[in-house]
């Protein structure tokens, strides 16, 4: 379920008039997704023309998380991206309140989910994910990860209860990887930070959306990367990873924005640290009885095979 907030007809129609938009039936809720309160509606602009949009309604993120993802959204559509971005009112703004919560709206993009992705559609993504990069670098605006060490460290402590001796080992390892990383060189700039394959849709062979950028954060965009491949190349039968698939993606990427050395040396500690946010997160959500939730045995056995392999982020390693 992922509606958490309920609305009227009547509240959105109201909301519209600071887009110069008229409510054209009445909106629909989204089951799918775990964070936010998600609707589809239909609305006519002044020409009278019929859209088909989305409003999402923000639950457990900061105002300036919020921010910093539609200006992200605005900046990525602005180097022609297949993001779809915020509608802007009447006072320029992007987000607004609706139900006591904040809220915005995008155009809904069409498209399916590659919920079993091909290697085409992998390197789509990669393709995609280096051009994001290289364009959210451009921005001003700069926010940390509220999903990094020190979610991580506090979470270790809430969840300690749920974990063996074993388990607990496990995460403070992670943690350790953590900080030795935070002394490293690696680029870093505006990432998507969640980018599963429920967070993209294709269509005609092309990627037509990337969506739900409420995660989206200034950090190493290898950490944006390692977290992609875990969901999209991962074989689903057993924890390891499809060769073709992470093959795919990571030559696409390294095509457009080639991998540092110190990238290279980073990479196995990177996809690591990205199982272990998940694998900690989805622990955190069994404590919460009001969440949809995930199994977190998933991303544990996803780290420990990272833990031991990792594919190659290119056949050839930079010299410098």
């Amino acid at each position: 379920m992922a509606v958490y907030t309920l609305i009227t007809p009547t509240q959105l129609a109201e909301s519209l008039l600071q887009f110069e938009l008229e409510l054209e039936g009445p909106p629909r809720g989204v089951s799918a997704g775990i964070e936010n309160s998600t609707y589809f509606f239909e609305a006519r602009d002044t020409a009278g023309r019929l859209q088909p949009l989305v409003l999402s309604i923000v639950e457990n993120c900061p105002s300036d998380q919020l921010d910093f993802a539609c200006a992200l959204m605005v900046c990525l559509r602005n180097e022609a991206l297949p993001v779809p971005a915020p509608l802007v009112g009447r006072r320029h703004q992007l987000s607004f309140e609706i139900a006591g919560k904040p809220a915005f709206i995008v155009p809904r993009a069409s498209g399916a989910h590659a919920l079993r992705p091909s290697p085409h559609e992998c390197a789509l993504l990669g393709e995609y994910m280096a051009r994001a990069h290289l364009a959210g670098a451009a921005m001003c605006a700069r926010i940390s990860n509220r999903r990094g060490l020190a979610w991580l460290e506090r979470s270790r402590a809430e969840v300690a209860p749920l974990l063996s001796s074993d388990d607990i080992a496990l995460c403070d390892e992670q943690i350790r990887r953590y900080r030795r990383l935070l002394d490293t060189d690696l680029p870093r700039g505006a990432i998507h930070a969640d980018l599963f394959r429920d967070n993209a849709l294709f269509e005609n062979g092309t990627l037509a959306a990337v969506i739900d950028f409420l995660f989206a954060c200034t950090d190493w965009w290898l950490l944006d990367l390692a977290i992609a491949l875990n969901d999209w190349c991962s074989t689903r039968e057993a924890p390891g990873f499809d060769a073709q698939l992470s093959t795919a993606m990571l030559n696409a990427y390294g095509r457009v924005r080639p991998f540092t050395l110190a990238e290279h040396d980073a990479w196995q500690d990177m996809l690591c640290i990205a199982a272990a946010r998940f694998w900690v997160s989805r622990l955190l959500a069994t404590l919460n009885a009001d969440r949809a939730r995930k199994d977190p045995a998933e991303y544990r056995a996803l780290l420990l095979h990272r833990r031991t392999i990792a594919p190659p982020l290119m056949t050839d390693r930079p010299r410098h």
